[in-house]
């Protein structure tokens, strides 16, 4: 099955940013960048730039301010203390905790969590350490995986729900590789983590998170948000705009905050978060062996509640090192980027889509040191057509690319899947280049067994869309030896058999592929199945 089919984008708790605008570079001058930004808004961000900013370098504050209003038809407006939710920011709090705990010797991060959840499954809890939890690297799954219980995104988020319930919910969910082995990113992962702060402590979240980050540091503004808030508080709302016509505010469905818990759950301010980056900079709260921890990066730079270098700014600027992580939960975004320049940055918006930040944020970066446009950096060849991506050094350059961005990110950044199809497509078209990009195929996945499951599959499809049927056969059987236990290579082998005319082998694994979504409660177990019948009758 083409991946592409089985990518389910119903629950979206990153901060995603896209694309670039054509519009002219802004201006140096941080105030007036932002008010270009401002200015522009609708045509930047798709949505008007509604909530505040904040630009620090070390514990100066550069620039400090709030846009827009508290609500689309108040007249009160935002400033510095008005409260946001702020989303998967909360991971950053709840690492904390965690590492606060093991620094007062409560708990060992090394320890199973079965040695503190004694509710959670015990099959998949020895497996799992706390900082398998706090690296997402557990195995466990991410918000999609509710829908195989029945939920929906209205039927998880708008119901209350006690620790107790989230820990049974998550003990039934499947892990989707050894703990340890890979990287996931998993708000479940973060919820078990308040459960065993819960449980270590013997009392409920919002108390821990208030007697040991918010009365030590003093913050006005800052708490679990387990209860209405209505005083210099940020509602929410969604812009659309309508060619031709004015845009509109409409408003955003509530959530149940206990649905997001330690995992997103926090709501504060633009000062608070700004004291906040400050007490984790410098060792506040944290020695400095547990601060290390948790600005250390694991599997794909994901450190504790932080990406280190994440690639989305790595590719707009090269030449800086930074953490990072975003927020979003119902029509909040929000986003902080802590430079090892000592430029810090914070956003918080009430206002979606609010998209392109990476580009904002690589903006406002680069006016704390008056530069007018980002720093030349290197590209990948063009995918235009052949001509161009050899003109532009070809398959080398491609390669090397990705080499240098893994370099500076200290981990490894492998072609999108959709870059790579473009890349194996355009060789395919000319037959004077099947050869080469053949054995460049070969050469990458023997020089990488860490390649992505999507990747691989990716890669095969490029060559069965091409009607290359041996070499996609080749691909997706290499994908079924590293992901055994993965219905969709089964599915995608099956589809190049079936176009052979190999019907019985065809046959043999859309069937393994339904075996493994009906133990695994795939999304995809429908298709899987259709795909099944159609060779049976």
């Amino acid at each position: 099955m083409d991946m592409n089919k089985n990518l389910i984008y119903l629950f979206s708790l990153t901060f995603l940013m896209v694309g670039c605008n054509s519009n002219r570079i802004p201006p140096t001058d941080t105030k007036e960048l932002v008010n270009y930004f401002d200015k522009k808004g609708i045509d930047i961000f798709g949505s008007p730039l509604s909530g505040a900013i904040l630009v620090a370098k070390s514990d100066s504050i550069l620039f400090k301010k709030g846009i827009g209003k508290v609500a689309p038809k108040s007249d009160q407006s935002i400033d510095a203390d008005t409260k946001f939710y702020i989303g998967s920011l909360s991971k950053q709090f709840t690492a904390c905790l965690i590492l606060l705990l093991a620094q007062e010797g409560k708990l060992d991060l090394d320890n199973s969590i079965s040695t503190y959840l004694p509710n959670y499954p015990e099959d998949k809890g020895a497996q799992i350490t706390v900082h398998h939890l706090l690296s997402n690297s557990s195995g466990l799954p991410h918000y999609p995986e509710l829908l195989k219980f029945g939920y929906t995104s209205k039927t998880f988020f708008s119901s209350p729900i006690s620790t107790k319930e989230l820990i049974d919910l998550i003990g039934k969910m499947n892990l989707n590789f050894a703990p340890g082995s890979r990287f996931q990113y998993s708000s479940f992962g973060y919820m078990l983590l308040g459960a065993i702060i819960e449980n270590v402590t013997k009392q409920d979240y919002q108390s821990v998170l208030h007697n040991r980050i918010v009365e030590p540091l003093g913050l006005k503004n800052t708490g679990y948000a387990n209860e209405l808030l209505t005083e210099n508080f940020a509602a929410d709302s969604r812009f659309i705009n309508i060619p031709f016509f004015r845009g509109h505010y409409e408003e955003v469905a509530d959530r149940e905050l206990s649905t997001a818990f330690s995992a997103g759950g926090i709501y504060s301010s633009l000062n608070d978060l700004f004291t906040w980056t400050q007490a984790i900079r410098n060792n506040s709260l944290l020695n400095p062996k547990f601060q290390d921890l948790f600005f250390k990066p694991n599997l794909k730079g994901y450190c504790y509640g932080l990406f280190k270098n994440p690639e989305g700014f790595l590719r707009k600027n090269h030449n800086v090192q930074l953490y990072f992580h975003g927020g979003a939960i119902m029509g909040y975004r929000s986003a902080i980027a802590l430079y090892e320049d000592e430029t810090t940055i914070i956003i918080l918006s009430n206002s979606i889509p609010m998209n392109n930040s990476i580009r904002f944020i690589t903006q406002l970066h680069l006016s704390v040191f008056g530069e007018e446009k980002p720093v030349k950096h290197f590209i990948h060849p063009s995918l235009r057509d052949l001509p161009h991506f050899y003109e532009e050094g070809g398959l080398a350059d491609f390669d090397l690319y990705h080499e240098k961005l893994s370099r500076i990110a200290g981990y490894t950044i492998h072609p999108s899947p959709g870059t790579m199809k473009k890349v194996i497509t355009m060789h395919l078209e000319d037959k004077d280049y099947k050869l080469i990009i053949k054995e460049h195929i070969q050469g990458y996945l023997s020089a990488h067994p860490d390649l992505p499951e999507e990747l691989i599959n990716a890669i095969g499809y490029a060559y069965l869309e091409m009607n290359e049927l041996n070499e996609a056969r080749i691909i997706f059987k290499e994908n079924i030896s590293r992901y055994p236990n993965s219905p969709n290579v089964y599915d995608s082998l099956g589809e190049v058999l079936e176009l052979k005319g190999e019907y019985n082998l065809a046959k043999l694994n859309y069937a393994k592929a339904v075996e493994l979504a009906k133990i695994q409660k795939d999304l995809s177990l429908d298709i899987y199945q259709s795909n099944l019948d159609r060779l049976s009758e």
